[in-house]
């Protein structure tokens, strides 16, 4: 029997989240950038910063419990803040000099 070729797969980016499905984007947020928060809560760095601002129980799935605080604190004080929030705390560290806040290697 002949071997079937690896499987093709399509992905989206650009999701809106809080919109309705085929709502075009404002003007103003042309320029916003777009939060993949899923892809942010795997993210050592990203689950550092969840564990600093409140501290979970040691043998948690720390995945896990970013993404439960992630939600809570994107309602609390909105995502653009929060996203700040994690850019500061990412830029001050100093442990990651060679990456974006998004996981991304830079230059």
């Amino acid at each position: 029997m002949a071997d079937k070729p690896a499987p093709q797969r399509l992905g989206a980016s650009g999701f809106r989240a809080f919109g309705a499905m085929g709502d075009a984007l404002k003007e103003e947020e042309w320029s916003q950038q777009v939060i993949d928060w899923e892809a942010l809560a795997r993210l050592p760095p990203f689950q550092l910063f969840i564990w600093q601002r409140q501290r979970g129980p040691e043998d948690a799935d720390w995945h896990q419990w970013a993404r439960e605080r992630m939600v809570a604190e994107v309602q609390q004080m909105g995502e653009q803040a929060f996203f700040e929030a994690y850019c500061e705390w990412h830029a001050a560290s100093g442990q990651w000099l060679r990456e974006t806040p998004l996981g991304k290697l830079k230059g």
